[in-house]
């Protein structure tokens, strides 16, 4: 174990890394001329952005996704529209399918014979 350090506490191994890397100060180690970034016509007063959570939290609340938006992270946005599409279509095939079988227990409940709506949740083949 060359580059790792090992301690052997009770049931547990504790790994910790050895600095293998020697810094050599010299002057005869010079810098190449591309490994330097130039900084022409960047300000130096750039400010990294730093999103406050509870204010993502208050932008979400008001408007789902809008948190995202204010956060950045734009590719979650169709994630939370699809989500909520989603949900949408599911209550509206849910309330149609409370429909039917509403009127097709109003059908076998009431003594009219004409009336068979609950003959369309069988096959064709059934009579």
């Amino acid at each position: 174990m060359d580059s790792v350090y090992a301690t052997a506490t009770s049931d547990s191994l504790i790994l910790l890394p050895v600095d293998s890397i020697k810094i050599v100060d010299s002057p005869q180690m010079a810098l190449l001329p591309d490994s330097i970034k130039e900084t022409v016509g960047i300000s130096r007063n750039v400010r990294e952005f730093n999103p406050d959570p509870m204010r993502a939290v208050w932008m979400s609340a008001l408007f789902p996704g809008l948190g995202q938006v204010y956060n950045r992270r734009y590719w979650k946005l169709p994630l939370v529209a699809a989500g909520f599409m989603g949900l949408g279509y599911g209550a509206s095939w849910n309330n149609s399918m409370l429909k039917d079988y509403t009127r097709a227990y109003g059908d076998i409940m009431d003594n009219d014979p004409n009336t068979k709506s609950y003959m369309d949740f069988f096959p064709a083949t059934v009579k």
